[in-house]
């Protein structure tokens, strides 16, 4: 394994000895955890299509607390068949935010996603489009109102 620094995160290069251990990553799995963070996982051997592809069915999942892991969004990301879900941070402050980036294999997938009213830990959560360019609260991760009007 080979870390270095990318911008404010790390990237490892993790060479495998066969090509078998690859295959669950290229056609199963777009992430794992390490400590229960979500890390994105991107062979090498897969096409740039195959990379386009993994980022083409995203939404915004938002309204969780800051200082949930990837890992506690388990059986959401099960439910909803969530191929990646990458949680932002504050760069300043290295905090995460209160939403996550979330992508699927489909279309359909995404849609049957956004659809559904969901809450986690007691929080209503919210889905958007990433294209909406809709402010979210820093702080609670609404997007209906911005920190300033935050209640919480």
């Amino acid at each position: 394994m080979n870390i270095h620094q990318a911008g404010p995160y790390q990237r490892a290069l993790i060479t495998y000895d066969s090509p078998d251990a690859l295959q669950d990553f290229s056609q199963t799995l777009w992430m794992a955890y390490i400590k229960g963070h979500p890390v994105t996982v991107t062979p090498n051997n897969i096409t740039e299509h195959e990379k386009l592809h993994r980022r083409e069915f995203h939404a915004i999942l938002s309204g969780f607390h800051h200082n949930t892991l990837g890992q506690d969004l388990h059986a959401l990301i099960q439910d909803f068949a969530i191929k990646n879900l990458v949680i932002p941070r504050i760069t300043f402050q290295y905090r995460q935010r209160p939403w996550a980036h979330v992508f699927f294999e489909s279309q359909a997938q995404k849609d049957h996603a956004m659809e559904c009213t969901i809450s986690f830990a007691g929080r209503q959560l919210f889905w958007t489009e990433p294209t909406a360019n809709a402010p979210l609260c820093n702080e609670c991760g609404s997007p209906n109102h911005l920190l300033k009007d935050c209640d919480k």
